[in-house]
This record gives structure tokens, C-alpha cells and sequence, in this order.
């Protein structure tokens, strides 16, 4: 029992020591980290990417590709870091169902930049929801919203309204930054400009 006794001071002695060494190798670490700003390239591998074009409908919509392409694009509607939706993010500022079930609303924000200095409207957000549905997308999670899609009306140049063929209760969270990357907004202009291959080298 002593010599039990006797071993677990000791493990405690260095448990104590180890703490007091604590704060002099955080200060040795952080004084050579703050020296001065950071300088040269990151590069970031992950195993999981598709074509890496940073083009949402040229990939699969999964997690992987939801994770470095949310780091360029804002999303049609905003969520929480729980999944939840929030008209505290995202382009839409709010969205309404119809009383009849087929038709959802959603007003835009004003003033809203694209990287190039271009204001985000509906136009680009038709561009963006459109071409989901195409027969060259590759996207997927668009699930019972695809069945439903009718077509994407612009009102004014801040407000859309997705007009269905049945109801779909989900469909602002399948447009939210929740699922995947469906529900990102591209800039229709610059794309156009750019053509595919171009907007791939440098994206906004």
C-alpha cells in the first residue's frame, strides 16, 4: 500500500510539473508565431474533391464539395452553424410559401457585392437555381425539389418567386447553406464573360 501510495505522488508531482512547464512552452510557441504576418502559399489537399472546377453544378453537391466551395459563394438563403434557417444570412433577407402550396417568395437583399464590385439581383439568382436543373448538372440532393420545379419567375430585380408543380415544404432548406451547395449564387455577367473554363481559373 505505501509503495502505491508513494507511486501515485510521484505521477502527481509530474502531472504538477507538467502544468507549470505549460505556460512557458505556450509563451515560447507564441512569441515565434506572432513575429510577423503571414507570408507565402497554403495549399489544402482533400481526397474527396470532383472536378474542382468551383462550379456548383459540375459536382456532386456532397459535404466535401459543400466545404471549400462555401468559402467563395454566399448562399440563397442563410443558415445556422446547427443547420437552421436564419434571414439573418444569405442573399434572401426572408421567404413566404403561397397559401396554395405552389409557389414560394423570396426577397432579396439590396446592396449585396459580388468580389468584382457587381450587385447581386435576381438575375443572378435565376442564373444560379436554373442551371441546376439542366441536363449537363451533375449536381444532386435536389431530390423532391427537382419533381417539383416548374420555373423561377423574376418580379424585380429583388425578388423571385419559384413557382412548383406540387408543394415542396423543403425547399428553402435545400437552397440554404444546410445540405450542400445547391443553393449558391453566381454572378450570371461575369460568368457569361468568362465562359466556363474562365470563371473555373478565377471564380467571385
Amino acid at each position: 500500500m505505501q509503495r502505491r501510495a508513494t507511486s501515485i505522488l510521484a505521477t502527481l508531482g509530474i502531472m504538477v510539473l507538467g502544468f507549470l512547464a505549460f505556460p512557458v512552452l505556450l509563451r515560447a510557441a507564441t512569441s515565434d508565431t506572432t513575429a510577423g504576418e503571414p507570408t507565402g502559399e497554403l495549399r489544402i489537399s482533400f481526397a474527396f474533391l470532383g472536378s474542382q472546377r468551383f462550379i456548383p453544378w459540375t459536382e456532386p453537391g456532397s459535404g466535401g464539395v459543400k466545404q471549400y466551395q462555401m468559402l467563395v459563394y454566399d448562399y440563397l438563403v442563410g443558415c445556422t452553424d446547427d443547420g437552421q434557417l436564419d434571414p439573418a444570412g444569405g442573399i434572401a433577407k426572408k421567404w413566404q410559401e403561397s397559401d396554395d402550396q405552389l409557389s414560394w417568395t423570396f426577397w432579396l437583399r439590396q446592396g449585396v457585392k459580388f468580389h468584382n464590385g457587381d450587385e447581386v439581383t435576381a438575375e443572378d439568382v435565376k442564373f444560379s437555381i436554373d442551371v441546376l436543373f439542366e441536363p449537363q448538372s451533375v449536381t444532386g440532393l435536389l431530390g423532391p425539389v427537382r419533381a417539383a420545379f416548374k420555373e423561377l419567375e423574376i418580379v424585380d430585380p429583388y425578388t423571385v418567386v419559384f413557382h412548383l408543380k406540387q408543394p415542396s415544404v423543403f425547399l428553402p432548406w435545400t437552397f440554404s447553406c444546410a445540405p450542400s451547395n445547391l443553393g449558391m449564387i453566381l454572378p450570371k455577367q461575369y460568368f457569361a464573360d468568362k465562359g466556363a473554363d474562365g470563371f473555373a481559373q478565377n471564380p467571385i
